[in-house]
């Protein structure tokens, strides 16, 4: 009787790693392979990103294609701005994100300008001389206004990021794209979200939605890089916007 009752919960024990087994397996938490095309590709600075992705493909091994959630998460040049690391981002259903990167040949924008030719030259127009403004007293200085101020570089790259998206994807903007903090500071990533856009969450749903990339020791001086993103309850992928942060 004894061996007859070993036997059964045997046999239960080995069915029970079986199924524990299969579901292990059947887990999925690998993103889409990216593959990227042989050749040389160029980039001129704050031009459109999209002949960046031409021949690109996203493919996952349980979804299949799934080159629609492609998108470039940033464009960085290198010091003498000659070459440009371009870095793709991709992801399947189950929000498994994969990134490539490749190296483009990079122009900026005056470089590129230079190199077109010279329109013919036309004779100046005559100058006016300036008028006094008679609404404020001439010692007062102008305030400037912060819609011409220029972008960073951080700012930059995430709006042509969101440029990009495929309809319908929410938008996620920071509030700086570079800071500095003191070393032993407090640091909450969250609070250097701005804003997030969306067509079918509300913002509170979405800012409980929002994924970080990375971490930030403000026990250790050094430099480090946060990755924000989020997905809607659609699964639509948001741009990846990043946040670089020093510690000193």
């Amino acid at each position: 009787m004894r061996r007859g009752v070993t036997a059964v919960m045997t046999v239960l024990c080995v069915l029970m790693g079986v199924g524990l087994g299969a579901i292990y397996v059947t887990k999925d938490n690998k993103g889409p392979e990216i593959t990227i095309p042989d050749g040389n590709k160029s980039y001129v600075e704050g031009t459109d990103t999209k002949d960046l992705l031409k021949g690109v493909k996203a493919k996952d091994k349980r979804e299949g294609d799934v080159t629609k959630t492609l998108m470039i998460e940033a464009v960085r040049p290198n010091a003498d701005r000659t070459k440009a690391v371009v870095v793709y981002v991709a992801k399947d259903s189950k929000n498994n994100v994969t990134k490539k990167s490749r190296t483009v040949d990079y122009r900026t924008a005056e470089a590129a300008d230079s190199s077109e030719p010279e329109a013919d030259e036309k004779e100046p127009e005559p100058t006016q001389e300036p008028q006094p403004d008679d609404t404020q007293p001439a010692d007062v200085p102008a305030v400037p206004d912060p819609a011409n101020e220029p972008q960073t570089d951080g700012e930059a790259a995430n709006a042509e990021a969101i440029k990009n998206l495929p309809n319908g994807s929410p938008e996620i903007q920071l509030v700086q794209y570079e800071i500095s903090v003191p070393l032993g500071s407090a640091f909450k990533p969250l609070t250097y979200v701005k804003s997030i856009v969306d067509d079918v969450d509300e913002k509170d749903s979405l800012y409980q939605r929002v994924q970080i990339d990375g971490e930030v020791n403000t026990a250790a001086a050094g430099n480090y890089e946060l990755h924000y993103h989020v997905v809607d309850s659609a699964g639509n992928s948001s741009n990846v916007a990043v946040l670089k942060v020093t510690v000193q």
